[in-house]
């Protein structure tokens, strides 16, 4: 009986094997001519490669071959129709390299082919069961394409079962290639950003390392310099690596849907476990589970910032260098075309607004922090896995840093308006109304008054005037977070103050952001574009004349600052809706500002009404006030202490010693060495504010003479 069933085995195998014809193809160089030859035989000419198919292979494997008959690829060209469609059904999708759907005759290369093995088992054990309606042409075809597997593939198989399935699971650089299917899930990790990738592979690639004028990395832990590997100028092989393209899903401001993203990994010797490599396949994360859940929540929170909103961050974020010379970054991690890049911590509110983003940087950062959709989605039917692969990093504008760049979307939240900075500013109460009703109902855009030239003067621009200190940023401040608006601050310096075409366009593209956003703008020390203009300098009247001309048309809220109201050009006075003349802070206004910010200390219990008192009769401004409160802040919590007054008290002598030294330092130095002396008082004060960590350090050098 056994003989009979290993006989009959047999006897199917080489039905099987008969079905697959191979050949050897070679370029003729003296004939010009492609020659072919059955695998182990000798060369025939073109035309008789046609009686190679005589017994109607289902698969024709066609060996290439280079010089020395060196084996340069292998594909197989499929006669199988129903292995043509199940392929096509397969990778319809990704479009893999490798595979020629629409070529005559279909072909696949031999790795892809072997790649696919499990999907073909899979089919196979799918139509046998359905026993009496299984489509036997098919299953017949499957098993062409097994047995060639087997035939091709048995030691490779071999390899990685005694590799994969030990735990933790290894493989080595030449079997790599065996991990990456096109369609499976793998997972990465991004440096910039410090968040989990879930990609899905498209293809992979050998590629060798070259370099000209430039500092790589060969191999891990070997540095690579210029003209080390060849004359500079010229390009030298400096190892190996793989090149995996995988998709991922983003929104690039255009459509949202899948764009491809590269990883990399250096050529390494021996054995090395998979979970250790830069991206590996996603069933071999010992964390898979929980992995596919954060990022299925994470795909979903993506769509609802669409097509921007106002967020805050807290954490890395990927800026970008569009001036950093071309580098390869280090393998397994960031693209090498994502040179120029670096990560900043990133802390305050940020706009998400990929669309804006491109619409406003070029160069290499474009394609890495906000890659370009090849293949759109419908959002409507996006599923679990749609979800699961969509880009942790989001494209928008810091206003902390006042940069574009990458933000990452786990450290993304909702932004928390407060109404304190309104209830902290101290100013008349109907003052206070007047300028919020202004500003929520241009907000509202319920006005229907309008220019004779239509679009023109519907913005409305503030003037707060007063002394450092006084309260008119934190006017600016309290009117944003009010009406809950994003308040982007603007000082004269980084407009440009010297040259008109850059001050224009700066201005123009602030201008232009804070309309779409709704922002409100602040441009803090605006003197230098309110000031009187004169015949002395024409650079200033062209800058001054370039920016009352945009404020004409500007339809958002703008507020500027000024210390020196009595200087202001006519023209400017008709163009400003409101006006707020700040005095200098009476005692009565201190003591209101002490009470308010010592309300939010820890001091809040221990300070008493007389010790406010006391110290509203200092002279000093708010900012002086609020600078010195965080300081004493810091001095109590390093002693784990209330804040006191005797905590108040040791900063405002280190200022009074200021002011001391600033009134000394011009006395004319001793003759005698001896009675010179250098007074050195450093103070160095850590402390933790609002939960961050904030060093303040201060050092003040006094010299002068011992009576």
């Amino acid at each position: 009986m056994a003989a009979t069933e290993a006989a009959n085995q047999s006897e199917i195998n080489a039905s099987l094997s008969s079905r697959i014809t191979r050949v050897d193809q070679r370029l003729d160089p003296r004939k010009g001519v492609t020659v072919y030859r059955k695998t182990g035989r000798k060369p025939d000419s073109k035309k008789q490669a046609e009686r190679f198919e005589e017994n109607k292979p289902i698969l024709f494997v066609r060996r290439q071959l280079g010089l020395g008959n060196h084996v340069i690829g292998i594909n197989i060209d499929i006669k199988s129709k129903k292995l043509v469609d199940l392929l096509k059904e397969m990778y319809d999708e990704i479009e893999p390299h490798g595979l020629a759907i629409t070529r005559k005759p279909p072909s696949c290369s031999n790795r892809l082919f072997f790649l696919s093995r499990e999907d073909f088992a899979t089919r196979r054990m799918r139509e046998n069961a359905k026993e009496g309606n299984a489509d036997k042409e098919l299953i017949h075809d499957l098993d062409v394409a097994l047995k060639y597997i087997e035939e091709d593939y048995t030691p490779t198989i071999r390899d990685l079962e005694a590799l994969l399935w030990k735990v933790p699971a290894s493989i080595t650089f030449d079997l790599l290639w065996t991990l990456f299917c096109p369609g499976s899930l793998l997972y990465a990790y991004d440096e910039y950003t410090e968040q989990d990738l879930i990609l899905k592979t498209r293809s992979f690639r050998l590629q060798s390392r070259s370099t000209r004028n430039i500092v790589q990395h060969a191999t891990v832990g070997q540095h690579v310099t210029v003209g080390q590997y060849g004359a500079v100028g010229q390009y030298a092989t400096v190892g190996q690596y793989v090149t995996i393209e995988a998709f991922t899903i983003t929104d690039d401001g255009k459509a949202f849907g899948f764009c491809t993203i590269e990883r990399h990994i250096q050529q390494f010797d021996g054995i090395r476990r998979v979970h250790d490599l830069p991206v590996y396949p996603l069933k071999y994360h010992p964390k898979e589970t929980e992995l596919r859940e954060k990022a299925l929540r994470r795909g979903h929170r993506l769509l609802t910032l669409r097509p921007r909103r106002y967020m805050e961050t807290c954490g890395f974020a990927v800026y970008i260098n569009p001036t950093a010379p071309p580098t390869l970054s280090r393998p397994g991690y960031p693209d090498p075309k994502d040179s120029g890049h670096y990560r900043l911590d990133t802390y305050g509110r940020v706009m998400i607004d990929p669309t804006s983003y491109r619409l406003r940087q070029s160069g290499p950062g474009l394609t890495s922090v906000n890659r370009t959709v090849t293949t759109p989605l419908d959002t409507s039917k996006l599923t679990d896995e749609h979800y699961m692969l969509c880009s942790p990093i989001v494209a928008g504008f810091s206003f902390t840093t006042k940069r574009w760049g990458g933000f990452p979307l786990d450290r993304l939240v909702d932004v928390e308006w407060s109404p304190r900075p309104f209830d902290s500013l101290v100013l008349d109460d109907e003052l206070k109304k007047m300028v919020l009703s202004m500003v929520k109902q241009h907000r509202a855009g319920v006005s229907e008054f309008d220019d004779v030239i239509r679009g023109k003067g519907k913005g409305l621009v503030g003037l707060l005037s007063g002394p450092p200190g006084c309260g008119k940023t934190l006017t600016a401040e309290a009117v944003a977070e009010a009406t809950q608006s994003p308040l982007y601050y603007l000082s004269a310096g980084e407009l440009g103050t010297t040259s008109p075409d850059s001050g224009e366009s700066n201005l123009k593209r602030v201008l232009d952001l804070a309309q779409r956003w709704k922002a409100v703008v602040l441009l803090d020390e605006a003197d230098v574009f309110l000031a009187k203009r004169t015949n002395a300098n024409v650079a200033r009247n062209a800058l001054v004349s370039i920016f009352l001309r945009n404020l004409e048309y500007y339809q958002g809220i703008l507020i500027l600052t000024s210390n020196l109201i009595t200087h202001c050009d006519p023209a400017f006075e008709s163009r400003i809706h409101f006006t707020i003349c700040y005095p200098s802070l009476s005692m009565e206004l201190r003591e209101r500002i002490w009470k308010n910010l010592i309300s939010h200390t820890s001091g809040k219990d221990t300070i008493t009404q007389r010790d406010i008192k006391a110290l509203a009769k200092v002279p000093m401004n708010g900012r002086q006030i609020r600078n010195n409160i965080s300081v004493a802040q810091s001095f109590a919590a390093g002693e784990q202490r209330p804040l006191s007054t005797s905590h108040i008290d040791m900063v405002m002598k280190m200022g009074r010693d200021w002011e001391t030294a600033k009134a000394t330092c011009g006395t004319p130095p001793s003759h005698d060495p001896l009675q010179l002396t250098t007074y050195f008082v450093t103070a160095t004060i850590l402390g933790f504010s609002v939960g961050l960590a904030v060093a303040v350090a201060l050092a003040v050098m006094l010299q002068h003479r011992l009576q």
